[in-house]
């Protein structure tokens, strides 16, 4: 659980699913229609992620781990 990081963003439950490659991902998605909401975010020393909107206007999230 997090706070929302500005207050305009609603309530909501955002599902993250493991992808092996974040900018792959993004690229795929940006192809078939999705909307970028959050481009690719580093997490230093876990990985990094994207938030993703659907044609539909569905939400997802994408995390990639660190390469170790």
């Amino acid at each position: 659980m997090m706070n929302k990081p500005k207050p305009e963003v609603p309530t909501a439950w955002l599902p993250y699913v493991q992808v092996d490659s974040v900018d792959d991902t993004v690229a795929k998605a940006k192809k078939l229609g999705a909307k970028v909401m959050v481009d690719k975010t580093p997490i230093p020393e876990m990985g990094a992620f994207a938030v993703l909107l659907d044609p539909t206007g569905g939400a997802i999230g994408v995390f990639e781990n660190a390469k170790k």
